[in-house]
Protein backbone atom coordinates (compact mmCIF):
# COMPACT_ATOMS: atom_id res chain seq x y z
CA UNK A 1 0.00 0.00 0.00
CA UNK A 2 2.85 2.43 0.73
CA UNK A 3 4.78 1.61 -2.44
CA UNK A 4 1.62 1.57 -4.57
CA UNK A 5 -0.93 3.92 -2.98
CA UNK A 6 -3.15 3.95 -6.09
CA UNK A 7 -3.41 0.16 -6.19
CA UNK A 8 -2.07 -0.48 -9.69
CA UNK A 9 -0.09 -3.47 -8.42
CA UNK A 10 -0.70 -7.00 -9.71
CA UNK A 11 -1.67 -5.54 -13.07
CA UNK A 12 -0.10 -4.54 -16.37
CA UNK A 13 0.38 -0.81 -17.01
CA UNK A 14 1.88 -0.03 -20.40
CA UNK A 15 3.60 3.24 -21.32
CA UNK A 16 5.79 1.72 -24.02
CA UNK A 17 5.24 -0.89 -26.71
CA UNK A 18 2.77 -3.73 -26.24
CA UNK A 19 2.23 -6.53 -28.72
CA UNK A 20 -0.02 -9.52 -28.21
CA UNK A 21 -0.61 -11.76 -31.22
CA UNK A 22 -2.60 -14.96 -31.46
CA UNK A 23 -4.25 -16.95 -34.22
CA UNK A 24 -7.19 -14.97 -35.58
CA UNK A 25 -10.50 -16.71 -36.03
CA UNK A 26 -14.09 -15.94 -36.92
CA UNK A 27 -15.18 -14.09 -33.76
CA UNK A 28 -18.90 -14.83 -34.09
CA UNK A 29 -21.30 -16.13 -36.70
CA UNK A 30 -25.04 -16.12 -37.32
CA UNK A 31 -26.84 -19.43 -36.97
CA UNK A 32 -29.36 -20.85 -39.46
CA UNK A 33 -31.03 -23.17 -36.96
CA UNK A 34 -32.12 -21.85 -33.58
CA UNK A 35 -30.47 -23.95 -30.84
CA UNK A 36 -33.13 -25.66 -28.75
CA UNK A 37 -32.96 -27.76 -25.60
CA UNK A 38 -31.17 -31.03 -26.36
CA UNK A 39 -29.52 -29.95 -29.62
CA UNK A 40 -25.95 -31.22 -29.96
CA UNK A 41 -24.84 -29.22 -32.99
CA UNK A 42 -24.78 -25.65 -34.32
CA UNK A 43 -25.30 -24.77 -37.99
CA UNK A 44 -23.94 -21.53 -39.46
CA UNK A 45 -24.95 -19.07 -42.16
CA UNK A 46 -21.33 -18.68 -43.31
CA UNK A 47 -18.26 -20.89 -42.73
CA UNK A 48 -16.12 -20.28 -39.66
CA UNK A 49 -12.34 -20.10 -39.71
CA UNK A 50 -10.03 -21.13 -36.88
CA UNK A 51 -12.67 -22.85 -34.72
CA UNK A 52 -11.28 -25.98 -33.04
CA UNK A 53 -12.41 -28.82 -30.78
CA UNK A 54 -12.30 -27.59 -27.18
CA UNK A 55 -13.22 -23.99 -28.04
CA UNK A 56 -15.82 -22.40 -25.74
CA UNK A 57 -18.85 -20.96 -27.53
CA UNK A 58 -21.23 -18.39 -26.04
CA UNK A 59 -24.93 -18.53 -26.88
CA UNK A 60 -27.06 -15.49 -25.94
CA UNK A 61 -30.46 -15.45 -24.30
CA UNK A 62 -32.82 -14.48 -27.14
CA UNK A 63 -36.12 -14.31 -25.27
CA UNK A 64 -37.96 -11.01 -25.29
CA UNK A 65 -38.18 -9.67 -21.77
CA UNK A 66 -41.57 -8.74 -20.34
CA UNK A 67 -41.48 -4.95 -19.90
CA UNK A 68 -40.41 -3.91 -16.42
CA UNK A 69 -39.33 -7.37 -15.29
CA UNK A 70 -35.92 -8.58 -14.14
CA UNK A 71 -33.63 -10.64 -16.32
CA UNK A 72 -33.53 -14.37 -15.62
CA UNK A 73 -30.34 -15.40 -17.39
CA UNK A 74 -30.52 -18.16 -19.98
CA UNK A 75 -27.23 -17.42 -21.71
CA UNK A 76 -24.95 -20.41 -21.85
CA UNK A 77 -21.51 -21.59 -22.89
CA UNK A 78 -20.96 -24.82 -24.80
CA UNK A 79 -17.83 -26.64 -25.96
CA UNK A 80 -16.97 -27.78 -29.48
CA UNK A 81 -16.40 -31.51 -29.96
CA UNK A 82 -15.72 -31.37 -33.71
CA UNK A 83 -15.85 -28.95 -36.64
CA UNK A 84 -17.26 -29.84 -40.07
CA UNK A 85 -14.70 -29.82 -42.86
CA UNK A 86 -16.50 -27.00 -44.66
CA UNK A 87 -16.74 -24.90 -41.48
CA UNK A 88 -20.54 -24.70 -41.71
CA UNK A 89 -21.34 -26.52 -38.46
CA UNK A 90 -19.92 -27.89 -35.21
CA UNK A 91 -20.93 -30.71 -32.89
CA UNK A 92 -20.93 -30.11 -29.14
CA UNK A 93 -19.60 -32.09 -26.19
CA UNK A 94 -22.93 -31.79 -24.37
CA UNK A 95 -26.49 -30.80 -25.32
CA UNK A 96 -27.82 -27.24 -25.32
CA UNK A 97 -29.59 -26.47 -22.03
CA UNK A 98 -31.90 -23.60 -23.08
CA UNK A 99 -33.86 -22.55 -26.15
CA UNK A 100 -32.31 -19.70 -28.18
CA UNK A 101 -35.16 -18.84 -30.52
CA UNK A 102 -35.12 -16.73 -33.66
CA UNK A 103 -37.50 -13.89 -34.51
CA UNK A 104 -40.54 -14.37 -36.77
CA UNK A 105 -42.98 -12.31 -38.77
CA UNK A 106 -46.57 -12.00 -37.51
CA UNK A 107 -47.37 -14.83 -39.97
CA UNK A 108 -44.75 -17.06 -38.35
CA UNK A 109 -42.08 -16.84 -41.07
CA UNK A 110 -38.51 -16.96 -39.62
CA UNK A 111 -36.66 -13.64 -39.71
CA UNK A 112 -33.40 -13.29 -37.80
CA UNK A 113 -31.40 -15.99 -36.05
CA UNK A 114 -29.03 -15.49 -33.11
CA UNK A 115 -25.25 -15.75 -33.16
CA UNK A 116 -22.66 -18.07 -31.67
CA UNK A 117 -19.52 -16.35 -30.38
CA UNK A 118 -16.13 -17.99 -29.88
CA UNK A 119 -14.53 -17.16 -26.51
CA UNK A 120 -11.27 -19.06 -27.07
CA UNK A 121 -8.00 -17.60 -28.43
CA UNK A 122 -4.53 -19.08 -28.68
CA UNK A 123 -2.77 -16.29 -26.77
CA UNK A 124 -4.11 -15.73 -23.25
CA UNK A 125 -3.78 -13.15 -20.48
CA UNK A 126 -5.40 -14.09 -17.19
CA UNK A 127 -5.34 -13.24 -13.52
CA UNK A 128 -3.16 -15.52 -11.41
CA UNK A 129 -5.87 -15.60 -8.73
CA UNK A 130 -9.30 -14.79 -10.24
CA UNK A 131 -11.00 -15.20 -6.86
CA UNK A 132 -8.36 -13.05 -5.13
CA UNK A 133 -6.80 -9.76 -6.25
CA UNK A 134 -7.43 -9.76 -9.98
CA UNK A 135 -5.11 -8.20 -12.53
CA UNK A 136 -6.07 -5.09 -14.48
CA UNK A 137 -4.57 -3.98 -17.80
CA UNK A 138 -4.09 -0.27 -18.55
CA UNK A 139 -2.45 1.29 -21.62
CA UNK A 140 -1.76 5.01 -21.50
CA UNK A 141 0.11 8.03 -22.85
CA UNK A 142 2.20 7.46 -25.95
CA UNK A 143 2.07 3.68 -25.67
CA UNK A 144 2.18 1.74 -28.94
CA UNK A 145 -0.45 -0.98 -28.53
CA UNK A 146 -1.54 -3.80 -30.82
CA UNK A 147 -3.47 -6.81 -29.50
CA UNK A 148 -4.73 -9.27 -32.11
CA UNK A 149 -6.20 -12.69 -31.34
CA UNK A 150 -5.72 -12.40 -27.56
CA UNK A 151 -8.02 -13.87 -24.88
CA UNK A 152 -8.30 -11.79 -21.68
CA UNK A 153 -9.74 -13.97 -18.93
CA UNK A 154 -10.96 -13.01 -15.44
CA UNK A 155 -9.19 -9.66 -15.28
CA UNK A 156 -10.30 -6.38 -13.71
CA UNK A 157 -11.07 -5.32 -10.11
CA UNK A 158 -13.52 -2.41 -10.38
CA UNK A 159 -17.10 -3.61 -9.87
CA UNK A 160 -20.53 -2.21 -10.73
CA UNK A 161 -20.97 -1.02 -7.14
CA UNK A 162 -20.54 2.72 -6.57
CA UNK A 163 -16.90 3.75 -6.91
CA UNK A 164 -17.09 6.05 -3.89
CA UNK A 165 -17.35 2.92 -1.76
CA UNK A 166 -13.96 2.29 -0.10
CA UNK A 167 -12.03 -0.44 -1.88
CA UNK A 168 -13.83 -0.14 -5.23
CA UNK A 169 -11.31 1.94 -7.13
CA UNK A 170 -12.35 3.44 -10.43
CA UNK A 171 -10.33 2.54 -13.52
CA UNK A 172 -9.08 -0.97 -12.65
CA UNK A 173 -10.79 -2.49 -15.65
CA UNK A 174 -9.97 -5.70 -17.58
CA UNK A 175 -8.68 -3.85 -20.68
CA UNK A 176 -8.41 -0.08 -20.32
CA UNK A 177 -7.27 2.41 -22.96
CA UNK A 178 -6.62 5.29 -20.58
CA UNK A 179 -5.73 8.64 -22.20
CA UNK A 180 -3.98 6.56 -24.84
CA UNK A 181 -2.85 8.91 -27.60
CA UNK A 182 -0.49 6.50 -29.32
CA UNK A 183 2.75 7.46 -31.07
CA UNK A 184 3.22 11.18 -31.72
CA UNK A 185 4.34 10.25 -35.23
CA UNK A 186 1.95 7.48 -36.32
CA UNK A 187 3.57 4.40 -37.86
CA UNK A 188 0.43 2.26 -38.12
CA UNK A 189 -3.00 2.96 -39.65
CA UNK A 190 -4.44 3.17 -36.11
CA UNK A 191 -3.17 4.81 -32.93
CA UNK A 192 -3.92 1.53 -31.15
CA UNK A 193 -5.48 -1.73 -32.29
CA UNK A 194 -7.55 -4.27 -30.36
CA UNK A 195 -8.79 -6.75 -32.92
CA UNK A 196 -10.19 -10.29 -32.85
CA UNK A 197 -9.78 -10.54 -29.09
CA UNK A 198 -12.02 -12.21 -26.52
CA UNK A 199 -12.58 -10.58 -23.13
CA UNK A 200 -14.67 -12.61 -20.69
CA UNK A 201 -15.03 -13.24 -16.99
CA UNK A 202 -16.59 -15.65 -14.52
CA UNK A 203 -17.47 -12.76 -12.16
CA UNK A 204 -20.40 -10.76 -13.60
CA UNK A 205 -19.87 -7.89 -11.14
CA UNK A 206 -16.58 -6.88 -12.80
CA UNK A 207 -17.09 -3.62 -14.69
CA UNK A 208 -16.64 -3.11 -18.44
CA UNK A 209 -14.82 -5.59 -20.66
CA UNK A 210 -13.23 -2.91 -22.89
CA UNK A 211 -12.88 0.73 -21.83
CA UNK A 212 -11.92 3.53 -24.22
CA UNK A 213 -11.21 6.58 -22.07
CA UNK A 214 -10.10 9.92 -23.57
CA UNK A 215 -8.47 7.84 -26.30
CA UNK A 216 -8.61 8.62 -30.01
CA UNK A 217 -8.19 7.33 -33.57
CA UNK A 218 -7.87 3.67 -32.66
CA UNK A 219 -9.48 0.43 -33.76
CA UNK A 220 -11.57 -1.84 -31.54
CA UNK A 221 -13.00 -4.38 -33.94
CA UNK A 222 -14.10 -8.01 -34.25
CA UNK A 223 -13.93 -8.65 -30.52
CA UNK A 224 -16.12 -10.79 -28.27
CA UNK A 225 -17.01 -9.06 -24.99
CA UNK A 226 -18.87 -11.41 -22.66
CA UNK A 227 -20.10 -11.66 -19.09
CA UNK A 228 -19.13 -8.34 -17.47
CA UNK A 229 -21.11 -5.83 -15.44
CA UNK A 230 -22.39 -2.38 -16.33
CA UNK A 231 -21.37 -2.41 -20.00
CA UNK A 232 -19.42 -4.55 -22.43
CA UNK A 233 -17.76 -1.58 -24.17
CA UNK A 234 -17.61 1.91 -22.65
CA UNK A 235 -16.31 5.21 -23.99
CA UNK A 236 -15.90 6.85 -20.63
CA UNK A 237 -15.38 10.62 -20.93
CA UNK A 238 -17.26 11.64 -24.08
CA UNK A 239 -14.29 13.31 -25.78
CA UNK A 240 -13.18 10.08 -27.47
CA UNK A 241 -12.65 10.88 -31.15
CA UNK A 242 -12.33 8.90 -34.37
CA UNK A 243 -12.27 5.40 -32.88
CA UNK A 244 -13.53 2.61 -35.13
CA UNK A 245 -15.79 0.39 -33.02
CA UNK A 246 -16.91 -2.24 -35.48
CA UNK A 247 -17.87 -5.86 -35.81
CA UNK A 248 -17.89 -6.54 -32.07
CA UNK A 249 -20.18 -8.97 -30.24
CA UNK A 250 -21.18 -7.92 -26.73
CA UNK A 251 -23.46 -9.77 -24.36
CA UNK A 252 -24.42 -11.18 -20.97
CA UNK A 253 -24.06 -7.80 -19.28
CA UNK A 254 -25.16 -7.58 -15.65
CA UNK A 255 -27.06 -4.49 -14.47
CA UNK A 256 -26.40 -2.75 -11.16
CA UNK A 257 -30.11 -2.46 -10.47
CA UNK A 258 -29.84 1.36 -10.34
CA UNK A 259 -31.19 3.74 -12.98
CA UNK A 260 -28.73 5.18 -15.49
CA UNK A 261 -28.61 8.65 -13.91
CA UNK A 262 -28.78 7.55 -10.26
CA UNK A 263 -25.04 8.14 -9.73
CA UNK A 264 -24.79 11.57 -11.30
CA UNK A 265 -23.59 12.88 -7.93
CA UNK A 266 -20.26 11.12 -8.56
CA UNK A 267 -20.37 11.47 -12.37
CA UNK A 268 -20.63 7.73 -12.81
CA UNK A 269 -22.36 6.11 -15.77
CA UNK A 270 -22.28 2.71 -17.41
CA UNK A 271 -23.42 0.62 -14.46
CA UNK A 272 -27.00 -0.12 -15.51
CA UNK A 273 -26.29 -2.90 -18.00
CA UNK A 274 -25.99 -1.27 -21.45
CA UNK A 275 -23.96 -3.41 -23.85
CA UNK A 276 -22.41 -0.55 -25.90
CA UNK A 277 -22.27 2.71 -23.93
CA UNK A 278 -20.91 5.78 -25.72
CA UNK A 279 -20.52 8.98 -23.69
CA UNK A 280 -19.88 11.08 -26.81
CA UNK A 281 -20.84 11.28 -30.51
CA UNK A 282 -17.56 11.28 -32.43
CA UNK A 283 -16.75 7.60 -32.97
CA UNK A 284 -17.57 5.24 -35.81
CA UNK A 285 -20.03 2.63 -34.51
CA UNK A 286 -20.53 -0.03 -37.19
CA UNK A 287 -21.81 -3.60 -37.56
CA UNK A 288 -21.84 -4.49 -33.86
CA UNK A 289 -24.16 -6.95 -32.12
CA UNK A 290 -25.53 -6.31 -28.62
CA UNK A 291 -27.52 -8.91 -26.71
CA UNK A 292 -28.55 -10.06 -23.25
CA UNK A 293 -28.36 -7.06 -20.93
CA UNK A 294 -30.50 -4.10 -19.88
CA UNK A 295 -30.06 -1.91 -22.99
CA UNK A 296 -28.41 -2.48 -26.34
CA UNK A 297 -26.86 0.91 -27.20
CA UNK A 298 -26.72 4.24 -25.39
CA UNK A 299 -25.20 7.42 -26.84
CA UNK A 300 -25.55 10.10 -24.20
CA UNK A 301 -24.30 13.67 -24.00
CA UNK A 302 -26.53 14.37 -20.99
CA UNK A 303 -24.77 16.83 -18.65
CA UNK A 304 -21.52 16.27 -20.54
CA UNK A 305 -20.84 19.98 -21.05
CA UNK A 306 -17.93 21.23 -23.14
CA UNK A 307 -15.30 18.85 -24.48
CA UNK A 308 -12.05 18.98 -26.47
CA UNK A 309 -11.78 16.78 -29.57
CA UNK A 310 -8.57 15.42 -31.07
CA UNK A 311 -8.26 16.91 -34.59
CA UNK A 312 -5.96 14.22 -36.02
CA UNK A 313 -4.19 10.96 -35.11
CA UNK A 314 -1.41 11.44 -32.58
CA UNK A 315 -2.63 14.88 -31.47
CA UNK A 316 -3.21 15.38 -27.75
CA UNK A 317 -6.45 17.40 -27.58
CA UNK A 318 -5.68 19.21 -24.32
CA UNK A 319 -4.87 22.45 -26.17
CA UNK A 320 -7.84 22.25 -28.54
CA UNK A 321 -10.81 24.62 -28.12
CA UNK A 322 -13.78 23.62 -26.00
CA UNK A 323 -17.00 22.77 -27.86
CA UNK A 324 -20.52 22.08 -26.60
CA UNK A 325 -21.00 18.30 -26.74
CA UNK A 326 -24.73 18.78 -27.37
CA UNK A 327 -23.99 20.57 -30.64
CA UNK A 328 -21.82 17.86 -32.22
CA UNK A 329 -23.34 15.43 -34.75
CA UNK A 330 -22.66 11.71 -34.93
CA UNK A 331 -19.56 10.76 -36.87
CA UNK A 332 -20.85 7.41 -38.18
CA UNK A 333 -23.42 4.87 -37.02
CA UNK A 334 -24.52 2.00 -39.25
CA UNK A 335 -25.36 -1.69 -39.40
CA UNK A 336 -25.75 -2.28 -35.66
CA UNK A 337 -28.01 -5.02 -34.29
CA UNK A 338 -29.44 -5.86 -30.88
CA UNK A 339 -31.76 -8.54 -29.53
CA UNK A 340 -32.76 -10.73 -26.64
CA UNK A 341 -33.42 -9.89 -22.96
CA UNK A 342 -32.90 -6.16 -23.48
CA UNK A 343 -35.44 -3.75 -22.00
CA UNK A 344 -34.65 -1.20 -24.72
CA UNK A 345 -32.62 -1.44 -27.91
CA UNK A 346 -31.41 2.15 -28.33
CA UNK A 347 -31.43 5.32 -26.26
CA UNK A 348 -29.94 8.65 -27.38
CA UNK A 349 -29.61 11.66 -25.09
CA UNK A 350 -28.92 15.30 -26.00
CA UNK A 351 -27.75 14.77 -29.55
CA UNK A 352 -27.94 18.24 -31.07
CA UNK A 353 -30.43 19.46 -28.46
CA UNK A 354 -31.15 20.05 -24.80
CA UNK A 355 -34.53 19.92 -23.08
CA UNK A 356 -35.75 23.23 -24.49
CA UNK A 357 -34.03 23.94 -27.82
CA UNK A 358 -31.80 22.61 -30.57
CA UNK A 359 -28.05 23.20 -30.29
CA UNK A 360 -27.10 22.60 -33.91
CA UNK A 361 -28.48 22.34 -37.42
CA UNK A 362 -25.90 19.73 -38.42
CA UNK A 363 -27.54 16.41 -39.34
CA UNK A 364 -26.85 13.03 -37.77
CA UNK A 365 -27.57 9.77 -39.60
CA UNK A 366 -28.11 6.23 -38.29
CA UNK A 367 -28.51 3.57 -40.97
CA UNK A 368 -29.52 -0.09 -41.22
CA UNK A 369 -30.40 -0.70 -37.58
CA UNK A 370 -31.81 -4.11 -36.67
CA UNK A 371 -33.69 -4.77 -33.41
CA UNK A 372 -35.58 -7.91 -32.41
CA UNK A 373 -37.02 -9.51 -29.28
CA UNK A 374 -36.38 -6.31 -27.30
CA UNK A 375 -38.77 -5.67 -24.43
CA UNK A 376 -40.23 -2.22 -23.78
CA UNK A 377 -38.81 -0.01 -26.56
CA UNK A 378 -36.90 -0.61 -29.76
CA UNK A 379 -35.74 3.02 -29.55
CA UNK A 380 -36.39 5.43 -26.68
CA UNK A 381 -35.65 9.01 -27.65
CA UNK A 382 -34.42 11.78 -25.37
CA UNK A 383 -33.62 15.30 -26.71
CA UNK A 384 -32.32 15.14 -30.30
CA UNK A 385 -32.15 17.45 -33.30
CA UNK A 386 -31.79 16.69 -37.00
CA UNK A 387 -31.45 12.95 -36.47
CA UNK A 388 -32.41 10.61 -39.32
CA UNK A 389 -32.97 6.87 -38.96
CA UNK A 390 -32.77 5.19 -42.37
CA UNK A 391 -33.44 1.45 -42.69
CA UNK A 392 -34.76 0.96 -39.15
CA UNK A 393 -36.05 -2.57 -38.43
CA UNK A 394 -37.72 -3.64 -35.19
CA UNK A 395 -39.49 -6.97 -34.74
CA UNK A 396 -41.13 -7.95 -31.47
CA UNK A 397 -42.33 -11.33 -30.31
CA UNK A 398 -46.00 -11.46 -31.28
CA UNK A 399 -46.69 -13.64 -28.23
CA UNK A 400 -46.11 -10.48 -26.16
CA UNK A 401 -48.28 -8.23 -28.29
CA UNK A 402 -50.57 -7.65 -25.31
CA UNK A 403 -47.73 -6.01 -23.35
CA UNK A 404 -46.94 -2.28 -23.37
CA UNK A 405 -44.24 -2.29 -26.06
CA UNK A 406 -43.26 0.32 -28.67
CA UNK A 407 -41.09 -0.10 -31.75
CA UNK A 408 -39.86 3.53 -31.99
CA UNK A 409 -40.62 6.09 -29.28
CA UNK A 410 -39.89 9.83 -29.14
CA UNK A 411 -42.68 11.31 -27.08
CA UNK A 412 -42.39 14.16 -24.60
CA UNK A 413 -38.73 15.12 -25.07
CA UNK A 414 -37.40 17.84 -27.38
CA UNK A 415 -37.20 16.34 -30.87
CA UNK A 416 -36.36 18.70 -33.74
CA UNK A 417 -36.54 17.57 -37.38
CA UNK A 418 -36.63 13.83 -36.70
CA UNK A 419 -36.80 11.56 -39.73
CA UNK A 420 -37.64 7.86 -39.84
CA UNK A 421 -37.13 6.41 -43.33
CA UNK A 422 -37.48 2.94 -44.84
CA UNK A 423 -38.62 1.51 -41.51
CA UNK A 424 -40.09 -1.95 -40.94
CA UNK A 425 -41.68 -2.45 -37.50
CA UNK A 426 -43.74 -5.50 -36.52
CA UNK A 427 -44.80 -7.32 -33.37
CA UNK A 428 -45.06 -4.31 -31.04
CA UNK A 429 -48.25 -3.04 -29.43
CA UNK A 430 -47.43 0.45 -30.78
CA UNK A 431 -45.26 0.81 -33.85
CA UNK A 432 -44.24 4.49 -33.72
CA UNK A 433 -44.87 6.99 -30.92
CA UNK A 434 -44.39 10.36 -32.63
CA UNK A 435 -42.70 13.29 -30.90
CA UNK A 436 -44.87 16.20 -29.84
CA UNK A 437 -42.28 18.63 -28.47
CA UNK A 438 -40.13 20.39 -31.05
Amino acid sequence: PVADPNSWWQGLVCWGKLRGVGVTKTPFVRLTVAPLVGHTSLTFLTPVSGWLPGDKIALPDTRQRYPGTAWADQCEEVTIASVAGNGMSVTLTSPVQFAHANSRTPAGVPLDFPHAANLTRSTKISSFAPSGVRANIAMTGRADVKLVGVEVIDCGRTTIARTDIPGNRKGRYPLHCHHLFGPAVPTEPWQYEIDNCSIHTSNPDIKWALTIHSTHWGKASNNVLWGHGGAALMTESGDETGNLISGNFGGKVKASGNSMNSRFDINEFGHEGTVFWLRGPRNRLKDNVATSGQNGYVISMWELGNIRLSPAPGVDPHNEPLVDARGIPLLECSGNECYGQLDSGWSIWNLGADYSQSRTTQPSLITNTKIWHVGSYGYYGYPTAFLTWDGYQAHGDIALLHMNTTGWWSGDYMCVEARLKNAHITGYRAGIACPYKS
